[in-house]
């Protein structure tokens, strides 16, 4: 009588341990393809600023972008800069191109921006924001959009040669956060 009763019971076990055996092994595979190809955080450094001679009311910043990563590209999209006071935007938003950025790579970009008849003289602190949509590629895995936000305080002497000299490291605060679809 038992004999009878536990010959389907251990087919049911064997199927439901292979399955549980095979969802294992797929998400060690999961995380050993995540930590080769672990996508690394952009850095982004601002070069120099130069002003206007004519008026001064025209900036541009020269912008490094390093993507750390020796596996993942990043792709950029919707980018956008705008520069203001710690608190006060004083320039509209300038759009840039998107960019596809390789792994291990650095990429040159310049924005330039117009302060809207306001004139900067002498030793000037300002911040340069920049916004993007981002993702990884790593070979046919590509990760969902993320939201960067890169912040790089500035300070710099205005009056004299263009480009201006920075006065400390235009180093930038960079936050990747998932992208919300609202």
């Amino acid at each position: 009588m038992s004999s009878e009763n536990s010959g389907g019971g251990g087919v049911c076990r064997t199927i439901f341990l292979i399955l549980l055996l095979l969802v294992f092994l797929l998400g060690i595979a999961i995380l050993v393809f995540y930590l080769i190809y672990l996508p690394a955080k952009p850095r982004f450094t601002v070069l120099s600023v130069s002003i206007d001679a004519t008026n001064s009311t025209k900036l541009q910043f020269t912008l490094s972008l390093h993507n750390p990563s020796r596996r993942a590209a990043v792709v950029y999209d919707r980018v956008a800069a705008i520069t203001g006071f710690p608190g006060q935007p004083i320039t509209a938003a300038v759009a840039l191109p998107p960019l596809r950025q390789a792994a291990g790579s650095t990429v040159l970009a310049a924005p330039s921006l117009d302060l809207a008849a306001r004139q900067v003289a002498g030793v000037v602190s300002m911040e340069l924001a920049v916004k993007a949509q981002l993702r990884f590629e790593a070979g046919p895995v590509r990760s969902p959009w993320y939201e960067l936000r890169a912040q790089c305080p500035l300070l710099f002497r205005a009056a004299g040669p263009s480009p201006a000299p920075l006065l400390r490291p235009g180093f930038c605060s960079v936050r990747i956060n998932l992208y919300k679809w609202l």
